[in-house]
């Protein structure tokens, strides 16, 4: 279980640190075109074409507020790993002590107990939900430890790939991203994010 968890947490701190050095601008809401694009640094463009997928992970959907997640956990049984209250950051002022694990900008997760992470910004916003267990699936049937080839296979080939500790495969719906994250030809790790990034 300890082994599992350092795995949430490591995946979840290469995510706030990508998360952290990329801008993305929005889509022309007026437009049809079906592609984005994101900027990074302010210098590079990557155009992302249209993919359909859900964005509900273990019956959940990406976006709901803390206090609607809570409620969700609790209706479905999921319950969370409770964090060590005593080694909070000095910058959190009033925690709230209702599951919440909080990262040195005040931002925070909800871990639960079959290793999904609900990622929010200090303000609430959910910025995504991370999978590390090989049990729990996206909605289309891709989970930890298939292929790159059944990836292709259910998403198609409309990705924009990038490579720092693993292979990075990103797809869009129009509104999240799914992000891959892949080693040795196979998945090791899966979100829904809000946000587009790229990993340098």
């Amino acid at each position: 279980m300890k082994k599992s968890i350092g795995a949430i947490l490591a995946l979840s701190l290469l995510t706030v640190m990508a998360l952290s050095a990329c801008v993305k601008d929005e889509p022309d809401s007026g437009s049809s075109a079906g592609t984005t694009t994101t900027t990074t640094a302010g210098t590079t463009t990557t155009e992302l074409q249209f993919t359909e997928f859900s964005s509900t992970i273990n019956g959940i959907q990406f976006g709901l507020s803390p206090e609607q997640l809570l409620i969700e956990l609790e209706s479905k049984n999921i319950d969370l790993v409770m964090p060590d209250y005593s080694t909070l950051y000095d910058v959190i002022q009033n925690p709230i002590k209702d599951g919440r694990t909080y990262n040195h900008d005040a931002s925070y997760s909800f871990i639960t107990v079959n290793e999904i992470h609900f990622s929010y910004d200090a303000d609430g916003t959910a910025t995504y939900i991370s999978v590390s267990n090989p049990d729990i699936s996206t909605v289309e049937g891709l989970k930890i430890g298939d292929s790159i080839e059944k990836m292709t296979g259910i998403y198609g080939e409309e990705y924009q790939k990038d490579v720092e500790e693993y292979y990075f495969y990103q797809y869009y719906n129009g509104k999240e991203y799914l992000n891959v994250f892949c080693q040795d030809d196979l998945v090791k790790g899966f979100q829904i994010a809000a946000s587009s990034y790229v990993i340098h």
